[in-house]
């Protein structure tokens, strides 16, 4: 179009494509817009588009694991007294339990660790069988219901009887634990006028080698000789009696060698002749079970006495007696 020309003069095309392309003229193509020949894949001039690419393919996304939420630290206990020791805290098994009093506090069934127990720790409530012979015998018997064959090494020491020269527990003192046939032997003289058993049952006799009068001490003290029935001072044995257990059992004969009448005794008697024995003499003696007795020559468990233990006496010189006179027996029962 020259500078001089008007639009009247245009052709009807050139007009058309004027109106339709905002009055801008495509280059290189007559009537056509710029958009419209791209849109135009046949013809010349135009940019052909291939497919349109494909989405990836879907991958499922992974996420990392979360960790729990931290736990919360525990309260710190409130600033105050001391906290109690471990050993003292409820719930705890200890070794053993029992009634516990005054211990931090509490009071009642505890199971509360504590040392161990010694030997005697459940006595006095438990009846103690006596008669320990010394380290090397086993006769020993824990409770009249609860025997043993012996106690542990070192308890022979708490099983003494205490000799005392002068009256009420004064002046020297000699300890016994176990078969003394001889005070002299061991530096003390045989005057003794008080005992103290700290255990068991004893039983003492006026001259060495285990000779002459007997004399049955339980458990207890003896502040004079009067209170063992003694008629003097003089002492020169003395040996504990041998016990086995609960069950007692004896039987008396008329004659020697277990001839003539018999009779059984189970419990004490203090007379035998309101038990059914016709005589004052007793001439043989079977003791079975496991305990002793002692033997006396009057009624009411009075007179000389004699210890009986386990084993068959065909004569009354077997018990160390002078005759056959018995009238009374009771058996040796004590609490340790």
């Amino acid at each position: 179009m020259s500078p001089g020309s008007s639009p009247a003069s245009l052709p009807e095309d050139a007009l058309s494509s004027r109106r339709e392309g905002g009055g801008r003229r495509t280059p290189g193509r007559a009537g056509l817009s710029r958009s419209q020949a791209h849109r135009q894949p046949g013809r010349p001039g135009s940019r052909a588009r291939g497919p349109a690419p494909a989405p990836p393919p879907w991958r499922p996304q992974l996420r990392r694991a979360q960790s729990p939420p931290p736990r919360p630290a525990p309260p710190r206990p409130p600033s105050g007294p001391a906290k109690l020791p471990p050993r003292a805290k409820r719930g705890q098994h200890a070794e053993r339990k029992g009634p516990v009093e005054g211990v931090l506090g509490f009071k009642g069934d505890m199971r509360v660790p504590l040392p161990a127990q010694s030997y005697f720790d459940h006595l006095p409530e438990h009846r103690v069988c006596q008669g320990l012979l010394g380290p090397g015998n086993a006769r020993a018997t824990v409770g009249l219901h609860h025997p043993v064959n012996r106690p542990p090494e070192g308890v022979w020491s708490a099983l003494p009887i205490t000799l005392y020269e002068g009256k009420h527990f004064t002046g020297r003192k000699l300890e016994v634990f176990g078969d003394c046939d001889n005070f002299q032997d061991r530096g003390f003289m045989n005057r003794v006028n008080s005992i103290r058993v700290e255990s068991g049952a004893w039983v003492c006799f006026d001259h060495p080698d285990f000779r002459g009068q007997q004399f049955i001490l339980e458990h207890g003290d003896y502040p004079d000789f009067f209170r063992w029935n003694g008629h003097n001072d003089h002492m020169g044995s003395c040996r504990p009696v041998g016990m086995h257990g609960e069950h007692f059992r004896l039987e008396i004969f008329e004659g020697c060698n277990f001839t003539g009448q018999c009779l059984e005794f189970l419990e004490d008697c203090p007379f035998l002749q309101s038990g059914g024995w016709a005589k004052n003499c007793v001439n043989a003696i079977k003791v079975y079970g496991d305990g002793a007795w002692v033997l006396y020559e009057e009624p009411n468990y009075r007179g000389r006495m004699y210890v009986v233990e386990r084993g068959d006496f065909r004569s009354f010189s077997d018990w160390e007696a002078h005759s056959a006179r018995v009238q009374s027996l009771r058996r040796v029962v004590n609490f340790f």
